[in-house]
């Protein structure tokens, strides 16, 4: 059972609040673009980019 975020659930809900939490306690990584979030992932962003 993961509860990284709380454990499961399966109500319906809202999935940026999950995922924001996710983001506050550090095992959710984001950008607000793929270069961004590259660099937050410590990667070169051609990984993310190139096709």
């Amino acid at each position: 059972m993961d509860t990284a975020v709380g454990g499961p659930n399966m109500e319906p809900g809202d999935f940026t609040a999950v995922a924001e939490e996710g983001v506050k306690q550090g095992i959710i990584t984001k950008g607000d673009t793929l270069e961004e979030l590259a660099k937050n992932l410590d990667m070169e962003s051609d990984r993310l980019t190139s096709r």
